[in-house]
């Protein structure tokens, strides 16, 4: 539950005692539209795909209309942008959680991954945050460096992530340029 305007609003509960990612029927659950796609001039190819939520839905307040364009350079860089408009004040905070094996065979963990974040969030046994921010220094979260996924994950199977879903505090120097 949260307070908006003095007023209480009751979420769906999907990961008792908590509303983890909007609920049992969260954006991840519904049926996104697709709205548009094609190349830009550049050769980039976009997609962009909408969705309205309706007011009440999982229990949040107002109707929030959704948009994300997934944007895939010639570079090779894949770009997802997002936007939300609302009628009432409303909490919103979009974010990704698609799994790719970029290899198209193996497993994930041959996969080497870079995450320029010095500090982690520790989470409670229900995975929230409790509030504090850790170092990822001689830890199995560490990806300052470029590293094989699976190098550590063995280091964190007795933990309730069991594996890597954790929320990482990025670093504000170092970061690729945002287009």
């Amino acid at each position: 539950k949260f307070l908006l305007n003095d007023r209480e609003y009751r979420l769906a509960i999907n990961n008792e005692p908590n509303h983890l990612h909007g609920g049992p029927g969260g954006l991840h659950r519904v049926h996104w539209k697709l709205l548009a796609y094609g190349r830009h001039r550049n050769g980039d190819a976009w997609a962009r795909f909408g969705y309205l939520s309706l007011e009440g839905e999982e229990g949040y307040p107002g109707t929030l209309e959704l948009e994300v364009e997934y944007t895939l350079t010639i570079d090779h860089v894949l770009r997802i942008e997002y936007q939300a408009t609302t009628d009432i004040p409303t909490p919103v905070n979009l974010t990704h959680h698609s799994y790719w094996n970029l290899a198209g065979e193996g497993t994930i963990l041959d996969h080497e991954l870079q995450i320029k974040a010095s500090s982690y969030t520790p989470t409670d046994d229900t995975l929230i945050p409790t509030g504090e921010i850790a170092s990822v220094d001689g830890t199995a979260l560490d990806f300052r460096q470029s590293t094989p996924v699976g190098a550590r994950i063995e280091q964190l199977v007795e933990t309730p992530a069991y594996g890597y879903d954790h929320n990482y505090v990025l670093d504000r120097t170092g970061l690729f340029p945002l287009q």
